[in-house]
């Protein structure tokens, strides 16, 4: 016989969280409330105004994958956008509920991920290993794959992980 146990119940955003060891932060961005990290837990976020750690952004909200590669809001849509292994994703509403789009939809070879992300005021940039996406910054939608940045805008971006890079001690120390 079957058993049917809390049939059609829906779940709103932050009925549970699901937490995962985060080790490394990736990429960086601040929003209006927020500093976002993209972590290999998934997003954590820290209050500006209340300087307190809030619930970590994961699965359980409806990210696609715990493994954030890049992390950026954009303060001119207030749209908070994720690369993961499965492609982007982007909330509309903080990190509460998720829209997918997946890698193949926006041209991404295998194994390619999405490093760090960018926007200007009409467009979204999404820069991987070989190349920069210009993609529609409403809808994550690729609109021109190969892109060149534009000269007559300013790009504000998110921050990235650099690998055998410049260490610049004195940045970092004036940041703490």
């Amino acid at each position: 016989s079957l058993l049917y146990a809390q049939a059609h119940i829906e779940y709103d955003p932050w009925d549970w969280v699901t937490y995962r060891f985060s080790q490394h932060v990736f990429s960086i961005s601040d929003g209006h409330e927020h500093v976002y990290f993209a972590t290999p837990g998934g997003i954590l976020q820290y209050n500006i105004f209340g300087r307190y750690w809030a619930h970590p952004i994961t699965i359980s909200q409806g990210m696609s994958d715990f493994f954030v590669y890049a992390v950026y809001y954009d303060l001119n849509t207030n749209i908070l956008w994720a690369s993961t292994k499965n492609g982007l994703d982007f909330s509309t509403d903080g990190g509460a509920r998720w829209n997918h789009v997946r890698r193949e939809d926006i041209g991404l070879r295998q194994n390619e991920q999405i490093i760090r992300i960018g926007s200007t005021s009409n467009d979204l940039y999404c820069v991987t290993s070989s190349q920069l996406l210009k993609v529609d910054r409403l809808s994550g939608f690729l609109i021109l794959p190969y892109a060149d940045i534009p000269s007559e805008y300013e790009v504000n971006w998110g921050s990235y992980l650099i690998k055998d890079g410049d260490y610049n001690e004195e940045i970092l120390d004036g940041f703490i």
